[in-house]
């Protein structure tokens, strides 16, 4: 409890009398109203408050109080005087200028007391002035004081624990500030857009709401390439340009790095719309940017929906719409949200699978079609699901994609190739190699050439022995990174090939430049083609590779008659059913062992 008060010189204050009970009691009660204002977030609340209960303890009226601050409340670099705490009829004026008072007397007042950097205390009205190491404050009150007046103590203290508090409530203001608004848009970010999707205005539509994600497509490429000072100016561009864009109703907030929400009626929220905004260039500082979006939108189906499950839907979409060409945009479904369900239940097995060394790698062999001889094997990852069947790969490979995973699983892919050759070549089989599929974020591994390299030392295998398989599509996909790492490895002695050639969309530039031993003719080019029913595209692909220099290999070949016209056209090797189905190690080398005594008597092997 406060029982003296004391201002030093240079506070503007001299030394003043202890105070009675009566005064005690008062006081205290000031300090317990401060305390409960001072966990208010409004500065015009908690003055308010505090001059009012001073008003009602004195017989004051409100407007006999006025306090003011030298500054802004929000920028302490201001210089001007504005009011910081007024009641009653005066309320309006809360951090309005000290000259929009209508009473020049008390204004005059206030500023001679900041001038003077001390009190003023006339007949019938004082000015009470504070000074601490944030603030400058002065209090007028229109009644005489003396500094034995109870009124003066309280006053002073009010001064001070109006500072106080004032600290308090900016501190306040400020964290929400940060909380719920974007510091570099100054949009609001995306706690408050969850907050708004918690409570839309349905008043605003007739037609229902809408809520967009909209993603900057390459926004990084831009802050690594131009560096990140202009990557916040086209953040900010292309807010102020969103911001004067959409009609009032239409809520913007910025979400992520590089996310935009939109929140609004849903005839102001199209696809077309949106992109519209995008169409002329950004300025960020000396540069005109072009930018390209991508869109996920949903609609408000119930006022029972929450924020963060609008957003999950939103973000379903964008991801979506991130990975499909042709459309920047995809609507929101229950089925994405089931689809996503699904992926991510997979991808948790898999990962479970992979860690307890379930997964399997078969080898199936490919033959030269004029010796009839296994020449190579293709490695190929099974997953088995528990009941005897196995989880196909074209679902499982894009789920270990898309979780990363596939960077572990294929250098364990690639070990167990090894160690399979290396088993072969201890059994006297020293001429097949092995073929191994290579994802693209293998190759973006800036170690990834060294790995290969140490393990083929590690395992003390022949290089030409490793072949490593690429699809097509790869190329397009930092085609630098994938021609460099694919030139180390073939002059190491590493074979490359390219899977599935034909179904991508690779230029002959890149075709050209590419260290390539091997093409794989795509199994779609094979299934229907037959003498009777001759295949342009094989047949193409065959004559590019011989002109090329490059050994050519046909997939998914069934029938006789397919190996029959694919043999004619001058393919060199074979791979499918027809000749062999994938088998386990043990069923290989018993193959080869098979294969390596009839070479022996001079036969060919029968499949």
């Amino acid at each position: 409890q406060l029982t003296e008060s004391s201002h030093s010189a240079e506070n503007g204050f001299s030394p003043v009398r202890s105070v009675d009970e009566q005064d005690v009691e008062s006081l205290n009660k000031i300090i317990g109203s401060a305390t409960n204002f001072f966990k208010q977030s409004s500065l015009n609340d908690f003055c308010d408050g505090v001059i009012s209960h001073i008003a009602t303890l004195y017989g004051l009226h409100k407007e006999d109080i006025i306090c003011a601050k030298l500054g802004s409340l929000f920028d302490r670099r201001e210089s001007n005087i504005r009011f910081c705490g007024v009641a009653g009829k005066n309320d309006n004026l809360f951090n309005h200028s000290l000259n929009q008072l209508s009473d020049p007397h008390v204004e005059k007042l206030l500023e001679d007391a900041f001038t003077l950097k001390h009190e003023i205390l006339l007949e019938n009205e004082s000015v009470l002035y504070f000074i601490s190491t944030d603030f400058q404050m002065a209090l007028y009150v229109r009644a005489h004081l003396t500094r034995e007046d109870s009124l003066y103590c309280t006053l002073q203290y009010f001064l001070s624990s109006i500072s106080s508090g004032y600290i308090s409530i900016v501190e306040v203001i400020h964290l929400r500030s940060t909380a719920y608004n974007d510091q570099l848009t100054h949009l609001p970010n995306r706690n408050d857009f969850i907050k708004l999707l918690n409570n839309p205005d349905y008043s605003t539509s007739s037609d229902g709401l809408h809520v967009v994600l909209v993603d900057i497509n390459h926004f990084s490429d831009i802050n690594d390439g131009l560096g990140q000072d202009v990557g916040d100016l086209l953040l900010k561009a292309i807010s102020k340009r969103l911001r004067a864009s959409f009609h009032e109703t239409v809520k913007l907030a910025r979400i992520g790095a590089d996310v935009f929400g939109f929140l609004g009626p849903a005839k102001y929220l199209l696809p077309n719309q949106i992109s519209d905004k995008f169409a002329a260039p950004f300025r960020a500082g000396q540069y005109a940017l072009p930018v390209r979006i991508s869109m996920g939108l949903c609609k408000i189906e119930s006022e029972f929906d929450n924020g963060l499950n609008i957003i999950k839907r939103c973000n379903i979409a964008l991801n979506l719409a991130k990975k499909k060409a042709g459309l920047n945009y995809r609507w929101y479904n229950p089925e994405l949200e089931s689809h996503t369900a699904w992926r991510l239940e997979h991808i948790r097995k898999l990962s479970i699978a992979y860690e307890q060394r379930k997964l399997q790698v078969w080898y199936q062999p490919q033959l030269d079609f004029k010796s009839r001889r296994i020449v190579g094997v293709e490695a190929l990852l099974r997953w088995p699901d528990g009941h005897g069947c196995f989880i196909a790969p074209d679902i499982f490979v894009p789920l270990a994609e898309y979780s990363g995973l596939i960077v572990d699983m294929g250098y364990w892919v690639l070990r167990e190739s090894l160690t399979a050759i290396k088993r072969l070549s201890q059994q006297g089989i020293n001429d097949i190699r092995i073929g191994v599929n290579v994802s693209i974020m293998q190759l973006r591994n800036s170690d990834f050439v060294e790995q290969v390299k140490d393990m083929l030392t590690e395992y003390d295998i022949e290089p030409t022995r490793l072949e490593l398989e690429i699809t097509e599509n790869i190329l397009m996909d930092e085609p630098q990174i994938v021609i460099e790492s694919l030139h180390l490895l073939r002059s190491f002695g590493v074979q490359i090939a390219i899977d599935d050639f034909g179904t991508g969309f690779s230029s002959m530039s890149y075709l050209q430049k590419m260290p390539l031993n091997r093409l794989k003719i795509d199994r779609s080019f094979i299934q229907s083609c037959s003498h009777a029913h001759p295949s342009t595209l094989a047949e193409t692909v065959i004559t590019l590779a011989q002109k090329l220099n490059l050994k050519t290999i046909a997939e998914g070949v069934e029938r006789e008659e397919q190996a029959e016209y694919i043999e004619s056209l001058g393919c060199d090797e074979v791979q499918g059913f027809l000749y062999a189905k994938p088998l386990r190690f043990n069923e290989l080398s018993n193959t080869l062992q098979i294969q390596l005594n009839n070479d022996s008597h001079d036969t060919k092997l029968s499949l």
